[in-house]
């Protein structure tokens, strides 16, 4: 069953009310010990549960977060309300007030390609960013693990003064 997707715009003058995320746990892993981000579910006031998952992109779909699970030898996946120092928990309760698209620039062939969003409120934003198929969540100015590839664009297309 395909789950409805959403536009970036459609989030704009709506509340997020709860916030919710899963991250993976790797049992034994050398090479990643600490969990990974999985998947971020806000609550928006008369849309419900919304997914932001990384994967080629930012994805957007209405859906419900997932109960939590383990599998032998791969490991776990935790799902719970995120908590006071999570990028978006500040936000809890405040409407979106719009939303800007977050290019990243390849360093192959120096084009720009849609890696993310911003969602504003009022002075302060929150970034979900798709770098390397890992969601990452950050608020505040955009802070880049990619300095000089990042840019923020106001969603009509417009390009933002800076580059990151």
């Amino acid at each position: 069953m395909s789950r409805p997707h959403i536009a970036p715009s459609d989030l704009v003058n709506h509340t997020v009310t709860g916030a919710t995320a899963s991250w993976h746990y790797y049992p034994d892993s050398l090479t990643d010990p600490e969990p990974r981000l999985g998947k971020v579910w806000l609550d928006i006031n008369q849309m419900g549960s919304v997914q932001f998952r990384a994967f080629n992109g930012m994805e957007m779909v209405i859906a419900d977060p997932v109960a939590p699970y383990t599998i032998e030898g791969i490991g776990s996946l935790i799902v719970a309300e995120v908590d006071e120092d999570f990028p978006v928990a500040p936000h809890l309760g405040k409407k979106i007030d719009r939303v800007h698209l977050v290019e990243e620039r390849s360093t192959n062939s120096g084009r720009w390609f849609e890696t993310g969003i911003s969602l504003h409120f009022g002075s302060s934003r929150v970034h979900f960013l798709d770098i390397g198929d890992d969601l990452l969540v950050t608020e505040g100015l955009l802070s880049s693990p990619l300095p000089g590839r990042l840019r923020e664009l106001p969603w009509n297309g417009a390009p933002s003064a800076t580059v990151m």
